[in-house]
């Protein structure tokens, strides 16, 4: 402090304005109630539909909202929908254990129960049909529910219901993980810990928003690629882009040309075994749902040959910008029969992460390593 006599050390509810500080009226809540996410939230974005309503969409590393005329949504994406369900319950107890051997879920993802029947072990159908929080994974056929009532009996299998999974959650930090169980199979021995050089890195989930037309498009990052419509209502959820890539690292939509460009993705589409984080794939002009390229369509990609995978694209002025770990790539549109050109524009400039950059005015500034 005594070092910066003269200058500004600390700070709260103010701007500068020409140079000086000036008051801020301080902070104001936003909407007529209090809104608890699920989760940590990771992208904020905002569009108007076409009629110039205001909407702003909200994703949190377990879940996706979005809020219009003072309401919030859960959009979240529906994964999987499986019918026949049914309930393992104890006397007294308001743990109930789900049946169901193919709900690939895992500890923290939401699952919603509808047409439940049988008021298994005395819970009432009423109770269960909503939407839970799965807590514990017991094996690949069963997980366990909280019920808002307990059991008055014990009953095993009873009853039945539909059940809508939630896109799986993600962890609210992203780190590096060492020690048992990594590396191939068979490697070392069992209770040996791995040695620091083999790791595996566990990311946070992170989306990227951008719009086609009014259409929200929401790109979870090494995942799908969702759209959502504000004509369907802000009560119906996001769903899976028909014939887009499954898994992808960023995903935009190109001006004024309008394709959908999926970066660090797929190179057999709907395989996510085939995840290329070196390769870009964009749809035909004006059609999110066609990646196959064809002689009467401008779908098509390419890989990129500087770094081990891209992190992030950002739209600028005549290109997009392209960002790997390592450097910077420029996309631009040529038209048929080519497309898209691309160009490296820099080395040894990569990015940190997948929203650590901005540009403004056609300059780009980013976050690189070091």
């Amino acid at each position: 402090e005594y070092g910066a006599e003269g200058g500004w050390i600390d700070s709260d509810y103010i701007r500068f304005r020409y140079g000086l500080p000036e008051k801020m009226g301080g902070w104001t809540q936003f909407g007529e109630s209090t809104v608890y996410f699920v989760g940590m939230p990771s992208e904020v974005f905002t569009w108007n539909d076409l009629d110039g309503s205001p909407y702003i969409a909200v994703g949190t590393t377990r879940k996706v909202y979005v809020y219009y005329a003072n309401n919030w949504a859960d959009i979240t994406p529906i994964r999987a929908t499986e019918t026949g369900v049914t309930f393992d319950t104890t006397n007294g107890s308001t743990t109930v254990t789900v049946n169901d051997p193919l709900h690939g879920c895992i500890a923290g993802d939401f699952v919603t129960f509808s047409s439940v029947t049988g008021n298994p072990g005395g819970i009432s159908n009423a109770n269960l049909t909503a939407e839970f929080e799965i807590q514990e994974v017991l094996n690949a056929g069963e997980y366990t529910i909280l019920s808002p009532a307990a059991a008055t009996s014990t009953a095993t299998a009873a009853g039945t219901a539909t059940a809508a999974y939630q896109i799986n959650v993600g962890t609210d930090v992203s780190y590096f993980d060492y020690g048992w169980g990594l590396g191939s199979w068979g490697s070392s021995t069992w209770g040996t810990p791995r040695p620091t050089s083999v790791s595996t890195a566990l990311d946070s989930r992170v989306w990227q928003f951008d719009t086609f037309g009014e259409k929200l498009v929401l790109q979870l990052v090494d995942g799908g690629v969702y759209e959502w419509d504000p004509n369907s209502g802000i009560n119906v959820r996001a769903t899976a882009i028909s014939g887009a890539p499954t898994k992808s690292r960023y995903a935009l939509i190109s001006t004024p040309d309008r394709h959908l460009i999926c970066f660090g993705t797929e190179s057999t589409i709907g395989t996510p075994s085939t995840q290329d984080p070196m390769y870009v794939r964009f749809s035909n002009q004006e059609d999110m749902n066609t990646f196959t390229p064809s002689a009467t369509n401008t779908a098509g990609g390419q890989r990129l040959t500087d770094g081990n995978e891209i992190i992030s694209a950002l739209r600028s002025r005549g290109q997009v910008l392209i960002w790997t770990d390592t450097a910077l790539h420029g996309m631009q549109y040529l038209g048929p029969p080519y497309t898209f050109g691309f160009q490296q524009l820099g080395a040894n400039c990569g990015l940190i992460g997948p929203h650590a950059s901005a540009d403004v005015n056609g300059v780009a500034y980013w976050m690189s390593k070091d």
